[in-house]
């Protein structure tokens, strides 16, 4: 260092400014802020970038801050104002730090800085910083006379730019004297100065430009190191010692809004302020992001994602400006930015099932979820609604393969069904084999927002199941060994079984199918006696006796649930199946089966009369059941409507045929309850005789004459029951001359005296 010094004034009303600063510029993050952003500023004589390293080494004594790029110098420092001004439309580095607040960064391109009273920060813990870079050592003393408040001198340039700020240690040093926002420093705030650099340096790292490298080292010695490697325009890595973090970026522009603006608001927006937007996601465990004006603010978004623009920050930088309150067109410049950033991401919504895999994408989705209908009940900034907003417009959702299956792929939500009961989740590998896709269960933390009709994630239905089954090609009359895979073993059927119970009686509020039951009745899916598989409709269930004595009858299977799925599908054998399949066998079959022992027809009769209440209450079984050629007596088997009950009356002309009592087995009420009537002489003369007479027109003269006997013998009783003496009267009795018979005259009345 030259032992000669050069003073340089600085004009501004300095100590009461810096107070007013400090106000706003409080903690060590923002220091370190403010200096990473002058680092990652600046550029060399022709403008490019200059910064690749910056590092921070605490030590007892000072906190020094070095950075690989160099001061930029005009070389007239002596003079007031900077002549590259003219030359370059900007100031020197060096002029810029004599004109602290003149914020001539706000107009230059491809800049962080806005305020140009960021280093000012500083003063926070020191009250004489010092700069030394480009071959100049700038010692700043703010609580001297102007004119000389810098001092200067020449030095050898040893490369790169160096801030020494020794620690304000003395309370009552003039400077703490006269600043009421900056206490001084203690000793004891190193260790939580460390830690806050190390935070604020890995926040810092996300958003930069041109710096690569960000260390923190404590006393020289190493203790972090951030490293930034841009992998391409939308991938960023962040090393941190053994720890690898890879950021994804998406990146949108709001350029028409940000015409409008202008043109609304003339010159109030920087000519350097520009519209770009850019949201980064890391392939680490997520954390809430935070908005950054390329640097940090301590805006903590309600998602995992952090959001970088041109925003127009609150004074003390660690807010956005967002509220009504705020400049208007500062608040209408930063909803713009954060709705382009939803566009952004919801542009890049393809990409991010790789990035993220299936349940941090769909945490994702939820916070952005959540935050929307927070901002709709106040608990949450409005603008933040936007993401969800753009995320789900127009169906992009539903479009989009973002919901993981079990089977490791990626579909369209309405592509997928969610299972919802515990039945249906056991089944997932039968489903699943079947070819349908299921939402992975670790998804099933997210089944409301699955299932809203923004995503339109469908539950599993009945119909899913059958269609399934039949591309499957399960088919009736399959064997179950031979059937679908995971479904040719009885256990297997159980599972499906018990799924199809839970859908078609679901324990939610889930409104029933409609048609469950009859695509299901008409599926395959039972199991038959063989254990084929059959639909439920060609099935019928019935108890061992019913199974015994009707065997060509198809059968569910022994052991299949009958209160569930597929017996509740299944019918009960019922009488009308047993009269449908006695009639379709001719009275010759039926009188082999009779005397063949082929049929029980005991068992059958006592199996009718315990149905008998049924039967007899309803007149469509009774009379196809009289009907059937199925009821014992003498000569073999009749129809019960031709059969009368013995009883003591005897037929003397044997025209009636009576009912078998021994072969009827004791089940005599049980055929009068059919309406078989008892054979007496009454019912002899009403139905047995008229029908003998009109079924036998050529009935033989000795048999006329015997029933004419007959009738003079029972003369006593016709005489009075006048229902038989008007049957008889209609009767082909009386014997003519020419041996021919015909009804007995009707009676003329006597005419009158």
């Amino acid at each position: 260092m030259s032992d000669q010094s050069v003073y340089y004034p600085q004009e501004r009303d300095f100590i009461n400014s810096l107070d007013a600063d400090l106000r706003n510029l409080q903690g060590m993050s923002t220091l370190v802020y403010e200096l990473v952003q002058n680092a990652d500023d600046v550029k060399d004589e022709q403008g490019r970038p200059g910064a690749t390293l910056i590092a921070f080494d605490l030590r007892d004594d000072a906190l020094r801050v070095f950075n690989d790029g160099r001061f930029s110098d005009c070389g007239h420092l002596d003079e007031n104002e900077c002549p590259w001004s003219n030359q370059y439309g900007r100031r020197c580095d060096f002029h810029r730090m004599l004109l602290v607040g003149a914020a001539d960064k706000r107009n230059e391109a491809d800049t962080i800085g806005a305020f140009g009273i960021g280093f000012n920060a500083v003063y926070q813990v020191t009250d004489r910083p010092e700069i030394i870079s480009s071959g100049r050592h700038l010692l700043f003393r703010p609580d001297e006379p102007t004119e000389r408040r810098v001092q200067g001198w020449t030095v050898p340039d040893a490369g790169g730019t160096t801030f020494v700020l020794p620690w304000a240690l003395d309370p009552s040093s003039p400077l703490r004297r006269l600043l009421l926002s900056a206490p001084s420093v203690s000793l004891a705030q190193l260790p939580q100065f460390e830690a806050d650099i190390a935070d604020a340096l890995t926040l810092a790292a996300l958003f930069l430009r041109n710096l690569r490298t960000l260390e923190l080292k404590r006393d020289g010695l190493l203790l972090k190191r951030v490293e930034r490697e841009p992998v391409s325009q939308d991938e960023l890595v962040i090393r941190e010692r053994d720890r690898e973090c890879r950021w994804y970026l998406f990146h949108a522009d709001f350029a028409d809004r940000e015409r409008a603006l202008r043109e609304r608001h003339l010159s109030a927006i920087e000519p350097k302020r520009h519209s770009r937007v850019t949201v980064a996601i890391s392939d680490q465990e997520p954390q809430p992001g935070r908005l950054h004006a390329v640097l940090p603010t301590e805006d903590v978004l309600p998602f995992a994602a952090h959001v970088s623009a041109d925003f127009f920050p609150s004074s003390d930088r660690k807010r956005v400006l967002l509220d009504p309150q705020s400049v208007g067109f500062q608040q209408e410049w930063n909803l713009a930015a954060l709705r382009a950033a939803a566009q952004a991401l919801a542009n890049g919504i393809s990409r991010l099932p790789a990035i993220l895999g299936h349940q941090r994408l769909w945490a994702l989705l939820q916070a952005l979820n959540q935050a929307a209908q927070q901002a709709t009940e106040g608990t949450t900034h409005p603008a933040y609604s936007c993401f969800w907003e753009s995320m789900s417009d127009q169906g992009r959702l539903r479009d989009e393969p973002i919901v993981f299956t079990t089977s490791g792929l990626w579909v369209r939500p309405g592509a997928a069904r969610l299972l919802e009961s515990e039945e249906e989740r056991r089944a997932s590998p039968l489903f699943e084999a079947l070819g349908l896709h299921l939402v992975h269960p670790d998804l099933r933390g997210f089944f409301g927002l699955l299932r809203q009709a923004d995503v339109g994630t469908p539950l599993l239905t009945v119909s899913d199941i059958v269609g399934a089954l039949q591309r499957a090609g399960l088919s009736a009359g399959r064997p179950l060994e031979e059937g679908p895979r995971y479904l040719s073993s009885i256990d297997t059927c159980w599972t499906l079984w018990k799924a199809l119970d839970a859908l078609l009686n679901p324990r939610t509020s889930r409104p029933k199918e409609p048609g469950a039951q009859e695509l299901l009745a008409a599926c395959p899916l039972a199991l038959d006696d063989q254990d084929r598989f059959q639909p439920p409709r060609a099935l019928f269930r019935g108890d061992q006796p019913t199974r015994t004595l009707f065997p060509q009858v198809a059968w569910l299977a022994n052991g299949v649930p009958t209160d569930g799925i597929p017996g509740s599908l299944v019918p009960a054998f019922a009488v009308a199946d047993a009269i449908k399949i006695l009639s379709s066998r001719t009275p010759a079959d039926l009188l082999d089966a009779w005397l063949g022992d082929r049929l029980d027809f005991s068992a059958l009769y006592a199996w009718l009369e315990e149905r008998r209440a049924q039967i007899t209450s309803d007149p469509h079984l009774v009379k196809p059941l009289v009907r059937l050629p199925i009821w014992p007596w003498a000569d073999g088997l009749a129809p019960l409507s031709s059969l009368f009950l013995p009883t003591g009356f005897e037929d003397p002309l044997r025209l009636s045929s009576l009912l078998d009592l021994e072969a009827l087995r004791g089940h005599h009420d049980f055929v009068k309850d059919l309406g078989v009537q008892e054979l007496t002489l009454r019912t002899y003369l009403l139905d047995v005789l008229p029908r003998a007479l009109r079924e036998q027109p050529n009935l033989e003269t000795a048999k006329r004459r015997e029933i004419v006997h007959l009738l003079a013998r029972e003369l006593g009783h016709i005489r009075d029951d006048p229902e038989v003496r008007r049957r008889l009267s209609q009767l082909p009795l009386v014997e003519c001359s020419d041996g021919s018979f015909c009804q007995p005259p009707r009676p003329t009345s006597r005419a009158r005296p």
